[in-house]
């Protein structure tokens, strides 16, 4: 009898461990409406991207320090630190804390995808079994221009208005991205 209570706790434990820490099934993930090929993975009910795939797609730069295991992402006037298995964050030095921490999962660093996204002004939703992720950008009054940041010079961000990318896009009227805020590449 205490055999078989031993063995079904083993049991018990090893499903608990295994559908808390990883997911097996990977969420296909749109990208401004687009459909991306990303490794993510669900870490404890919370999407994980690897870093270098949201700086590819939002843009920024990245740095990876190995020594202290922390991952850097700048965009525009924002700076992320994560720390590899730390559950504090830093945010332009604002400390923030992680319901799950960036992890090394197959030699990639995995960041917690919502709030890196949402820390760079980029919307992420999860809608049925996937994960949609949106840019985020001011539309000027005259719905001429979209733009980044809202402090380029070139509109009034009190009368623009914040719509996803995707939608700046389709607008009829507009004329494409300001030149200040962001360059053609």
């Amino acid at each position: 009898m205490k055999r078989k209570s031993i063995v079904a706790l083993m049991i018990a434990l090893i499903m608990t461990l295994s559908t808390t820490i990883i997911s097996a099934s990977t969420p296909p993930v749109l990208f401004n409406g687009e459909s991306v090929d990303v490794s993510a993975v669900i870490i404890d009910n919370r999407t994980l991207l690897p870093a270098r795939d949201i700086v590819d797609l939002i843009g920024g730069d990245i740095d990876w320090d190995g020594e202290l295991r922390q991952v850097t992402i700048l965009y525009h006037e924002i700076e992320i630190l994560l720390t590899i298995d730390g559950n504090i964050a830093l945010v332009n030095d604002e400390e923030i804390e992680l319901d799950v921490p960036a992890q090394l999962v197959n030699d990639r660093t995995k960041v917690p995808l919502r709030f890196v996204a949402e820390s760079l002004g980029v919307n992420v939703d999860f809608i049925y079994g996937t994960v949609v992720v949106d840019q985020m950008v001011w539309l000027s009054a005259t719905g001429a221009r979209w733009h980044l940041v809202d402090d380029c010079g070139n509109m009034d961000p009190y009368r623009a208005r914040i719509v996803t990318l995707q939608y700046a896009r389709a607008f009829p009227y507009v004329d494409g991205p300001c030149g200040m805020c962001n360059p053609p590449e």
